[in-house]
């Protein structure tokens, strides 16, 4: 009985061979074998993805180089631009300059002609006690033909004509042939008008000594010489400025050359 027992429990070796081998095949599931398979890329999308990533890397690289190049030129305008506005700055400066030195070059000329020094004032009464010659130029004024309404040539006229030639630098006036000084006066007397208390008859003829070509063009280009442009185009008179190459003036009247009264002005008083 021993002997039966002993051969039936006995395997061969060629069945344990066999069984190996299937515990070999069967070792891992047929699914491991699919997922496997599944996550192998494909050739075509890794040759894609390649070449993706060298043509983004060409990219980075051309802007870079791009960039580095773009920045010296950007400089350079920028230099420039800051040059240009620099420049510009110092014109402007330059040209502010000039002018506020005109400017004060006009006003000082300007002060010498409205305001003569003291110097000429009180020498005006002493000139005018002699006779005078020189060049200079003639003012003529005519009242307006027919009774037009306020035609007629006013001591105001007058008056406004001998302002305008003292302040164009005029060195003597006189008015119908009567010489003025600081203390004459020019007065309407009815329709007529005395100067120095003496009558003149229309048509006024004025002359100032001066240089005849700034005399001219001074008295033409101030207020009275626009007054006059006004008045002969309103009120229908008529005037003409000519310049003379010898005016020669008569002694101002002794009457004229005395100061009988004077007082000063307090500050303050109108």
């Amino acid at each position: 009985m021993s002997g039966t027992s002993d051969s039936g429990n006995n395997t061969s070796p060629r069945e344990a061979e066999s069984l190996l081998d299937q515990l070999a095949e069967s070792a891992l599931d047929n699914a491991y074998y699919d997922v496997d398979r599944e996550s192998e890329p494909n050739g075509i999308m890794r040759v894609f993805t390649l070449a993706s990533l060298v043509a983004l890397g060409f990219l980075l690289a051309v802007v870079a180089l791009q960039s580095q190049n773009d920045r010296p030129a950007t400089e350079l305008e920028r230099q420039a631009l800051i040059d240009n506005i620099a420049s510009r700055q110092e014109l402007l400066d330059s040209r502010r300059t000039s002018a506020l030195a005109l400017q004060t070059e006009i006003d000082s000329l300007s002060s010498r002609i409205v305001s003569p020094s003291k110097g000429a004032q009180r020498d005006v009464l002493n000139a005018a006690a002699g006779g005078v010659v020189g060049d200079g130029v003639e003012i003529q004024l005519s009242s307006a033909p027919g009774d037009s309404a306020g035609g007629l040539i006013s001591d105001l006229d007058v008056q406004l004509v001998v302002n305008g030639l003292w302040m164009s630098g005029a060195e003597a006036i006189d008015v119908g042939g009567s010489r003025l000084t600081s203390t004459s006066a020019i007065r309407s007397a009815g329709e007529g008008i005395t100067v120095n208390f003496e009558s003149i008859s229309d048509p006024i003829v004025i002359r100032a000594i001066g240089s005849q070509g700034v005399l001219a063009k001074q008295f033409e280009a101030s207020p009275s010489g626009r007054y006059l442009e006004d008045r002969a185009k309103n009120s229908g008179i008529s005037w003409e400025l000519s310049e003379a190459d010898e005016i020669r003036m008569s002694a101002a009247p002794r009457k004229r050359l005395e100061v009988r009264h004077a007082s000063a002005v307090k500050k303050g008083r109108s």
